[in-house]
């Protein structure tokens, strides 16, 4: 007898777990694939068709026996009966196939639920197969399809020629590969579900923001895609690795600095008019004031840099400013080579500063606590975008943040309620006679960003992202429940949620009411957890603070005039009420609130529509609450509750459409069912 050896190398420990992160990150990805994909219509005129779960196994095990056993359940619940009713939690599954080729009978086929947000979303449980004739005697082979090779097939088969040439489509093939490379390391960064009311006030925030960069944009299937870094860089510098980040410094010259309105005013400032007058006048004028390792860095720390620049005879002309380690490596190099010859920035051998990445990989906080966070360029492209920090981007920042600090003043619940992070603290690079529009200059700034300090500073406090209540890795819920002595069950987690949308829905209804409204995704919007109670809101990121004027007017509130390119969109100016309302609609409830809904849901096994018909109780009280105009009211509730459909903000055919090199994060909408009609 012929003995033959197996071939298979044996895998160790390591690489098996690895595999296996693989293929939990392929399947993530593939999740927010394919639910993107129902979403925005690339199916809409393909040949596609609904099966029953029994449809679908009397016909295989009658004619093809092979497939028969391709799509099991283990939820039966969750199963149609053979009539095609809904089971009791109203959820029925069927199978979704597109037929690539009906007459080679060529398939796509996974199976759906029935949803709210949408018609249907992808049953992460089963896989997505292809189904092919691999035989003329009429035998069938089935594979289990790679998130990429779906993409691909969608490519081929949805789109015309035209559109297939463009730059983005093999540029978000590109990017969908990366996000599964990339989620696999973050699957292996050992991060573990801790108790954040245990922790300090500062290490509890920090591991939050950890929670929040590893789910990173909920549903966007290529949100994790850092391109530029390469595994070794992505372990250093992302934040659920929880790496020590020193600061690097450089040298900038004084009359190529622009500054903001916090260097004139001093950090953490008061007087809302004093400084909605000061962001109106000219932002650029010759350096004189504080300088960031003033407010990023002890004194031993700053008595290095300033050692240096003294020794080098530098201080007179020039200010230190920080850089971020990967900048200073790959980028200024490239984009300011001809200012480093011609010495308007000059790097120094100093470094300084220990920070840690927080959820947005180029804002960082201070690795022993303090309000003083930092935020630096970073010439990475993520979700479509490089990662820069323009002058121009700080400037309306300066802007949208006094247009808050005024609103705060025009009513009572804001004043006690809402909390701002100050960012009116920065130093960007500007040659004479230079445009806020020129790449250059974007790449070499700084922010410090600061926390308010009665908030930092409480030992009761606990800062929430609202983006770490979408993490599936921490059951902050659960730990909220036992501090307030709640049982451990679904109707405790349904009432906290209900707290969150309350307090939620108040803030930000009341600023729209005076005609704001700011960037509300779960990133930029921070829960003031004190006491068991979330009853505050911190706001950051200020520099995409929407606005209508006539209603901003009406509260005396000047336009800020904002910064914008000529010739280009904008979307921080909304001529109707309406368009306002758009950003509450997709990005307060469809991305952050609904992303907290859909892991409350797998992680405590709540029904997606009993946490819909929370939110929509807190979404109507709050509408009473708030003393809008009555004909206003009406409109707000015809657009929410009456409408048949919704905005729904893209995320894939932007990507799709993007040409040349890309810069500003791309954008879109199109309409999706009113999730409302559908609980």
């Amino acid at each position: 007898m012929k003995s033959t050896s197996s071939t298979t190398p044996v895998l160790s420990s390591e690489e098996t777990t690895l595999l296996q992160k693989k293929k939990q990150a392929e399947n993530h990805v593939m999740q927010d694939l394919i639910n993107t994909l129902l979403a925005e219509g690339f199916w809409e005129h393909a040949d596609v068709e609904l099966l029953s779960i029994p449809q679908w196994q009397s016909y295989y095990t009658a004619v093809h026996p092979e497939l028969g056993e391709l799509f099991a359940f283990a939820d039966s619940e969750a199963i149609a009966n053979p009539k095609g009713e809904a089971p009791p939690n109203g959820r029925s599954v069927s199978l979704y196939r597109w037929w690539v080729d009906r007459e080679q009978e060529h398939s796509l086929v996974f199976p759906v639920q029935a949803a709210v947000v949408q018609p249907y979303r992808y049953l992460q449980s089963s896989g997505v197969y292809e189904i092919r004739r691999w035989s003329e005697a009429g035998g069938f082979g089935a594979e289990l399809l790679h998130p990429v090779t779906l993409m691909q097939r969608v490519i081929e088969g949805c789109l015309d020629e035209e559109y297939r040439q463009q730059e983005g489509v093999g540029r978000f093939v590109q990017l969908l590969e990366q996000t599964i490379e990339q989620t696999t390391w973050s699957l292996d960064s050992g991060l573990t579900d801790e108790n954040i009311l245990e922790k300090s006030p500062s290490e509890a925030f920090q591991q939050l923001e950890r929670y929040s960069s590893l789910r990173d944009r909920p549903f966007h299937p290529a949100s994790k895609a850092k391109t530029g870094l390469n595994e070794e860089d992505y372990r250093q510098y992302i934040a659920e690795f929880g790496q020590d980040i020193t600061l690097s410094w450089v040298a900038l010259r004084k009359d190529a600095v622009m500054t903001g309105v916090g260097i004139a005013q001093g950090p953490h400032f008061t007087e809302t008019e004093t400084v909605a007058a000061t962001v109106e006048s000219d932002t650029q004028r010759p350096y004189d004031g504080q300088q960031p390792d003033d407010l990023l860095l002890s004194i031993s720390e700053r008595e290095l840099v300033e050692q240096e620049m003294q020794e080098r005879g530098l201080a007179a002309d020039y200010i230190a400013i920080p850089v971020h380690p990967w900048q200073l490596t790959y980028m200024l190099p490239r984009h300011l080579h001809a200012e480093l010859a011609g010495k308007v920035w000059i790097p120094l051998e100093v470094k300084a500063g220990v920070f840690q990445a927080t959820s947005s990989v180029r804002s960082l906080s201070p690795k022993e606590g303090g309000p003083n966070y930092v935020k630096l360029p970073l010439g990475v492209f993520s979700l479509g975008a490089s990662r820069y920090l323009p002058a121009v981007k700080l400037i309306n920042g300066d802007r949208g943040q006094a247009m808050l600090q005024q609103a705060k003043t025009r009513d009572p619940q804001l004043q006690e309620r809402l909390f701002l992070c100050d960012e009116g603290s920065w130093w960007a690079y500007m040659p004479e006679n230079g445009s806020l529009y020129d790449d250059p200059p974007r790449h070499l700034a700084a922010m410090a960003r600061i926390y308010p300090h009665e908030l930092i500073h409480d030992p009761a406090v606990r800062l929430i992202p609202m983006s770490a209540l979408a993490a599936s890795q921490h059951h902050f819920f659960r730990e909220w429940a036992a501090e307030r002595g709640l049982p451990d069950t679904a109707e405790s987690v349904k009432q906290l949620f209900g707290e969150v949308c309350s307090t939620f829905f108040e803030i930000m209804l009341r600023l729209y009411r005076i005609g704001l409204m700011p960037e509300i995704h779960g990133q930029n919007c921070v829960l003031v957890w004190k006491n068991g109670k979330i009853e505050h809101i911190l706001l950051r990121d200020h520099d995409s603070v929407r606005l209508h004027l006539p209603w901003l007017t009406e509260q005396g509130i000047a336009d800020p005039e904002y910064q914008i390119r000529p010739g280009y969109s904008n979307s921080l100016y909304n001529e109707t009420p309406k368009k306002l309302l758009f950003y509450l609609q997709t990005l307060g409830i469809q991305v952050n609130l609904y992303a907290i809904i859909d892991t409350l849901s797998g992680v405590y096994n709540i029904d997606e529509p009993s946490l819909w018909s929370v939110l929509r109780h807190q979404l109507e009280e709050a509408i009473q609450h708030v003393p809008f105009k009555a004909a206003v009211r009406q409109e707000i509730e015809h657009i929410l509750f009456e409408k048949s459909d919704w905005p729904l903000k893209l995320l894939v055919k932007p990507l799709l459409e993007q040409s040349g090199v890309p810069g500003s994060m791309p954008s879109g909408q199109s309409r999706i069912q009113n999730p409302f009609h559908h609980l």
